[in-house]
């Protein structure tokens, strides 16, 4: 049995089975499956079914495969007299998917006269264009190493192989057990490690750092891009805490200021005591007993 193309919708998939049946008996069991999907026709335009709603209203729908939705659109034009020209009068036909291979484009025409009103699908490529020079990503960095230099952190790391124009890094830097509160480092234009602060860690932890590249913007022919992917972290645990210089001299100054609290906090009440012990040990006319008795 052939089945002809034009029973055939383009760029669909089809299965067929065959059973058998003797002139008496019942039918047998279906065949296996086979499956064929037919050719896309792009020159082929999809049928434009249109209907009245209302006197002065038509609504027109048609369907496009899910496939081909993404490389063409069909616009809808229309035409009042035969010496017009045709034009667009869908703008923004509504969208929906009707069966999984079928997408089903609808517009709602108003105003018109159904009796001279000439419609029509035109095919339209979808194309988009762009500068390939402002779209370049790189590979990420390699052999991405930390080591302890006076008690900083410098990470390390090899340019990528296959570098198409300047690159800077960016070092992105967290807590193993805090990923989302990463800091991020730039390193100057070419340089391939930064150094980061002892002092910015937390003493005893363990710690993981990556790094991904980025075209300098404005070299070569104006080149421009988005990151590459991030480096493979590597990891180290952070020193100890010391005491630096600095929280010695607070440290010390703390301990004098609360020496000399405490010294007076005893030595204040002891001499006001003393004070006024004196002041009642010195003669005066009021503590006379001849006045008290005049008196």
């Amino acid at each position: 049995m052939t089945i002809k193309r034009q029973w055939l919708l383009p760029g669909h998939r089809y299965e067929a089975k065959v059973r058998t049946k003797a002139n008496l008996g019942r039918w047998s069991e279906w065949s296996p499956v086979v499956i064929w999907k037919t050719r896309h026709e792009f020159g082929q335009l999809p049928s434009l079914h249109c209907v009245l709603d209302g006197e002065k209203e038509v609504m027109c729908s048609w369907e496009v495969s899910r496939d081909l939705a993404y490389l063409i659109t069909y616009q809808l034009t229309c035409r009042h007299t035969q010496t017009a020209q045709f034009e667009r009068c869908c703008l923004n036909p509504a969208v929906s998917s009707t069966r999984g291979t079928e997408m089903r484009y609808s517009c709602l025409l108003t105003n018109v006269d159904p009796e001279t009103l000439q419609l029509k699908l035109l095919l339209t490529h979808n194309a988009k264009t762009f500068a390939a020079h402002k779209y370049i990503r790189s590979k990420p960095p390699e052999q991405v190493k930390v080591r302890e230099t006076n008690g900083d952190w410098v990470v390390e790391w090899s340019a990528p192989a296959t570098a198409l124009s300047e690159l800077f890094y960016q070092v992105s830097y967290y807590r193993t057990k805090d990923q989302g509160s990463s800091l991020q480092l730039n390193s100057s234009k070419g340089s391939t490690y930064v150094t980061i602060l002892g002092t910015s860690l937390i003493p005893l932890q363990d710690y993981e750092v990556k790094v991904r590249s980025l075209v300098v913007p404005g070299s070569g022919s104006t080149y421009e891009g988005i990151p590459s992917e991030w480096s493979d972290p590597a990891k180290w645990t952070s020193n100890k805490a010391t005491w630096s210089v600095l929280k010695l001299i607070y440290l010390f100054s703390a301990l004098i200021a609360a020496a000399a609290f405490l010294t007076l906090y005893h030595t204040i009440p002891a001499c006001q005591k003393k004070v006024v012990l004196w002041v009642d040990s010195v003669p005066s006319p009021s503590k006379s007993k001849i006045l008290s008795e005049i008196k």
